[in-house]
């Protein structure tokens, strides 16, 4: 059975487009896969700044089993 992953960015105290490329991605799992990658791209600026926060959402179908945080926050 194939299952599908939902991955997407959301922006606190960090800036997409500014700090990071925002993620809005479908990940699509055929039988007998269990990992992917989504790559996080940290963008750099001029800015002195502290440490800003973005937090990773991922959501899928019910009847997948997740190992692992569902929903976490990143500081870069």
């Amino acid at each position: 059975q194939t299952n599908r992953v939902l991955v997407q960015s959301l922006a606190e105290t960090a800036t997409p487009g500014a700090d990071f490329v925002g993620v809005n991605e479908e990940l699509v799992f055929l039988p007998g896969e269990g990992v992917k990658s989504v790559p996080l791209v940290v963008l750099r600026d001029d800015l002195t700044e502290g440490n800003e926060a973005l937090r990773i959402l991922t959501t899928y179908e019910p009847d997948i089993a997740v190992a692992g945080p569902t929903n976490l926050t990143v500081q870069i």
